[in-house]
């Protein structure tokens, strides 16, 4: 796929990617979570020598969120998890990943076949 191999070449393919990537017009994907399922997760995945407690990890995770949302809101003129600025908002909270791929996938897949056919028609 295209949008990958220019993604890998200028080393983004997440956030932020829609502004750097705009000129191939990318699907704008963004993927959530309630605290306690992201502190979770955080916290399974973790190496062994991060020790941090529950409320150290979600101290983590709340300045890991809030430095995204500036990163977004200096990029963009649009607030970083505002479902207004993606095609596509999923709510992992109680999906595993292995879950969710198939249908993001599915649906990405019918985006980009919809987006060509309008694309073809604007260009007759």
């Amino acid at each position: 796929m295209r949008i990958a191999t220019i993604s890998r070449e200028f080393g983004s393919g997440g956030r932020n990617a829609d502004m750097l990537l705009s000129e191939y017009h990318p699907f704008h994907i963004f993927v959530c979570a309630d605290m306690d399922a992201k502190v979770r997760r955080c916290l399974d995945m973790a190496d062994e020598n991060e020790k941090l407690s529950r409320k150290e990890m979600e101290r983590k995770i709340r300045s890991i969120d809030k430095n995204r949302s500036r990163t977004r809101e200096m990029i963009t003129e649009n607030k970083w998890g505002d479902r207004a600025s993606y095609h596509l908002v999923v709510n992992t909270t109680d999906w595993t990943i292995k879950e969710l791929a198939p249908a993001v996938k599915a649906f990405i897949e019918c985006w980009f076949r919809r987006e060509n056919e309008h694309s073809i028609i604007r260009s007759l």
